[in-house]
């Protein structure tokens, strides 16, 4: 239930999101430009959401965010919303499916939430997201433990039923570990999405990617917990700027680590592939190898790119498609088909 926001708190709302707005992006809120018009981009999405999370004391989700808001409009959604963080199930309307998925390699993001959105009330999702540099190393680098922690997640939220599974970059990968995981376990997995996932070489290949950020100290000082936490108090008071990049530095090595060290197993079931034009055509033969009779899509866009809007119009209809033919619901398919067709 929507706990309504007192006329008497609004504008004290509005202010904070202002402030948080302006500090961002560097320069005076302007109340009749969208997030998007006035160049928020996802790393200053991120800013905003932490800045706004610690102003107002709670948690916020990026599915309260979309970058068509303006401040207005954004503090009237925070004030609306209710404190969800995406953890708790959601009731959801009979034969509606429920997507349990895996997020990247940084977690939840703006370009997910604008991929959920785009399904409305027809699909739900249940995000799961891997886990912080709270974590201890040995999970962080561990693609199996990482899937064992969203593995209690599902098992926790749905006991029973059929299960339905995607993953986005690395989170495909986590996604097809906690399917092999369910499975043995006697759970079915009725379909698993797999959306732009690399395998070694692609995977060592993104190394080179973060390079810039990264220094050998950093690395060694962050390899421990106690490490971590040293360096981000350090940080918080010499330079609170670079807290966030130097967490996303940390985590990136560390997930990558994990999909390196990872030795996937053959999926039998249905499955959809959704591939962007800078993964290799190996992938594509890999995932076919791993999962007989995968439906493969690709597109001609960058990976950062894939689950945005442009793409959405595309993936959308036929994520959809896949779904209801799974879960046996036909009437609907032959709409979504004639969708893609177009």
């Amino acid at each position: 239930m929507n706990t309504p926001v007192r006329s008497i708190e609004q504008p004290k709302l509005l202010t904070t999101v202002q402030e948080v707005w302006s500090e961002v992006l560097g320069f005076p809120c302007d109340e009749t430009q969208s997030w998007e018009d006035a160049g928020g981009d996802s790393l200053c999405t991120l800013h905003l959401l932490l800045g706004l999370e610690k102003a107002l004391g709670r948690r916020l989700s990026y599915d309260q965010f979309d970058p068509q808001l303006t401040a207005i409009e954004l503090a009237s959604s925070l004030g609306s919303s209710t404190e969800n963080t995406g953890g708790a199930p959601r009731t959801t309307a009979e034969g509606v499916v429920t997507i349990f998925l895996f997020t990247g390699i940084f977690g939840d993001e703006p370009m997910l939430a604008e991929f959920r959105r785009s399904f409305g009330d027809r699909v739900r999702f249940h995000t799961i997201e891997p886990p912080g540099l709270d974590a201890p190393t040995a999970v962080l680098t561990d693609l199996v433990a990482t899937a064992a922690l969203g593995v209690a997640e599902i098992e926790r939220v749905a006991p029973t039923g059929d299960l339905f599974l995607a993953g986005y970059s690395f989170g495909g990968a986590a996604a097809v570990q906690a399917a092999h995981v369910l499975r043995s376990s006697g759970r079915r997995v009725a379909w698993l999405g797999i959306f732009d996932t690399p395998v070694v070489p692609d995977a060592a290949k993104w190394r080179q990617r973060y390079r810039d950020w990264s220094t050998f100290a950093l690395h060694l000082m962050g390899a421990t917990r106690l490490g971590r936490r040293l360096v981000m108090a350090a940080l918080e008071r010499l330079r609170p700027s670079w807290v966030v990049r130097c967490q996303r530095s940390l985590i990136w090595r560390f997930r990558l680590s994990a999909l390196e060290r990872w030795h996937p197993l053959p999926f039998e079931g249905p499955a959809l592939l959704v591939l962007s034009e800078e993964l290799s055509p190996r992938t594509a033969t890999r995932w076919a190898e791993l999962c007989p009779g995968i439906e493969t899509v690709r597109l001609p866009t960058l990976h950062t790119e894939l689950l945005r809007r442009s793409s959405i119009l595309i993936i959308t209809p036929i994520i959809e498609a896949a779904v209801r033919r799974t879960a046996g619901s036909p009437p609907a398919e032959a709409e979504l088909m004639e969708a893609v067709l177009q």
